[in-house]
């Protein structure tokens, strides 16, 4: 056999080998696109779960608030059914031929009393309508009722949180320069997410402790359910909210959302619904007890009792250095 004949061979050969291997490679290359793609659907799926669960707890938390109540039952074994231990019913001296005894009312209402206490307070209190009163002779009054049984206007409503009645949201700052009128003061034009282009005018008092260059473009979170005031002959309908410290120098710094945050979207706060008013009442004084309660922890998070700023799955907002500050 000659060299040239065998160098074809060989050729051929390797030839064919290369083409097993990149067949192969590419039925590898097939399998591990594949699982790359299990394992981001499995990712997303586990993210969805979350964000299921999570605005399932708000819708729990906003009917509760509306005054639904939701009675947890075991999960080992089905429930039981309630029996009514009606007495006279059930007297072993009671002869078949006779007539059914007649239910009274107070017995029934008795009985209810004695239930667990997972029955709602709403549920006992339709149940015993009409039983609290006991009529007296024809022509005469009603019974006189037990001391203390007066009750108070408004008694046992569930109070709103102050913080589920604010509208803090995410804007973004488009113009800003020094008001005409008041040296210490800046005008800013504030996309707050309303919708149609709408731009709101918000004044702050940041001349000296922020450069203008910083505010310019910046993202950063606004209150924006307050009643518009004018502030040197100019209209502000919003409110920057920022950490600063309490010392002469007063350093301040904006409060800043995670990154991708948008305008129009909402501040929330872990175990306080989101109820917003439409505008504030001044005299209830709410934003000043928020106010209060706002502050920056030990790792610059911006938080109301404990509770961080949270931009949905985003994240939470912080300030950038300053750690331990209230916010205003």
């Amino acid at each position: 056999m000659s060299a040239v004949t065998r160098v074809t061979k060989l050729f051929h050969s390797n030839l064919a080998t290369l083409s097993q291997l990149e067949s192969q490679l590419t039925s590898v290359q097939s399998k591990l696109d594949i699982s790359n793609a299990y394992k981001q659907a499995m990712r997303e799926n586990q993210m969805l779960a979350e964000k299921s669960n999570s605005l399932s707890n708000q819708l729990v938390e906003l009917q509760m608030w509306h005054g639904q109540f939701h009675v947890s039952l075991p999960e080992d074994s089905p429930p039981k059914p309630i029996s009514f231990p009606l007495k006279r019913a059930c007297e072993s001296t009671q002869s078949e031929s006779e007539p059914s005894p007649k239910l009274d009312k107070r017995d029934t209402t008795e009985n209810l009393r004695q239930l667990p206490q997972v029955i709602p307070e709403g549920v006992e209190k339709i149940a015993t309508k009409g039983t609290e009163k006991q009529k007296g002779p024809r022509g005469g009054k009603g019974a006189e009722k037990p001391k203390g049984a007066e009750k108070t206007k408004g008694a046992g409503k569930e109070e709103i949180p102050d913080i589920s009645k604010m509208d803090f949201r995410i804007g973004k700052v488009l113009e800003v320069h020094k008001h005409p009128n008041a040296d210490t003061l800046f005008i800013e034009k504030i996309d707050c997410g309303d919708g149609e282009g709408r731009v709101r005018q918000v004044i702050s008092g940041l001349v000296g402790k922020v450069p203008i260059e910083e505010i310019q473009d910046r993202t950063i979170v606004v209150c924006c359910n307050l009643k518009p005031r004018e502030l040197k002959g100019v209209l502000s309908e919003a409110m920057v909210m920022c950490a600063s410290t309490q010392d002469e120098d007063e350093t301040t710094e904006f409060i800043d959302p995670p990154v991708g945050s948008v305008p129009g979207e909402v501040i929330l706060f872990d175990g306080y619904p989101h109820l917003p008013e439409k505008q504030l009442n001044n005299k209830k004084k709410i934003l000043e007890k928020v106010l209060a309660e706002l502050n920056t922890d030990g790792e610059g998070v911006a938080n109301y009792r404990g509770a961080p700023f949270r931009v949905g799955d985003r994240g939470i907002c912080r300030a950038k250095t300053l750690r331990n500050t209230i916010i205003k």
